[in-house]
């Protein structure tokens, strides 16, 4: 058991129990959730202080919570995980991007296109670091090797030295987070 399990396995059981709304964990940072109901909401709306590590969602329905949850977090996200690719291009000598694009996907975490698009998960934000770097560091790869060759694997291998057990933890681990607030 990698020591990010603990951390990562406590998240999960909090994100599993629907009752507790009031805490999620992105990139390992814990944030308070506060969520307000009420007739007077003009639009359903959320106001986010990533200084405070606080998201105060304003809703007229309740029965539309879950689904709205889903949608700021992905608009949440997008802006994290784009500064994240940044900074591990910055930090390498990883090729740039066409674009990155932070999608919704039913079973993959990332993809990489032959014209240097990427579409990374917004759920991407609920794995342990060191998991979420393997993904991108992944499809930054593809931008030089377009295939699962050993040629790829050894590139992954320069950039990330555990990568063998974060793929192998993300295949043990990754549907959990994939059945996340999926509505």
């Amino acid at each position: 058991m990698c020591e990010y399990d603990i951390v990562f396995n406590n998240n999960l059981v909090t994100l599993l129990n629907t009752q507790d709304l009031s805490k999620i964990m992105f990139f390992d940072e814990i944030y308070t959730i506060e969520i307000v109901q009420s007739i007077f909401v003009y639009k359903d709306s959320y106001y986010f202080d990533d200084k405070k590590k606080n998201i105060l969602i304003l809703i007229q329905n309740e029965k539309y919570l879950e689904i709205y949850l889903s949608q700021v977090f992905r608009k949440i996200l997008t802006n994290i995980i784009k500064l994240k690719v940044d900074n591990i291009i910055n930090e390498t000598s990883l090729p740039r991007y066409n674009t990155v694009r932070v999608k919704d996907q039913i079973s993959i975490w990332g993809s990489c296109s032959k014209k240097g698009n990427i579409n990374l998960n917004w759920r991407i934000g609920l794995l342990p670091i060191p998991i979420s770097r393997y993904v991108i560091i992944h499809e930054l790869c593809h931008l030089i090797e377009f295939n699962h060759s050993s040629s790829f694997w050894k590139l992954v291998s320069q950039f990330d030295k555990n990568y063998i057990l974060h793929r192998k933890w993300i295949k043990i681990n990754g549907i959990k987070i994939m059945q996340l607030f999926r509505f």
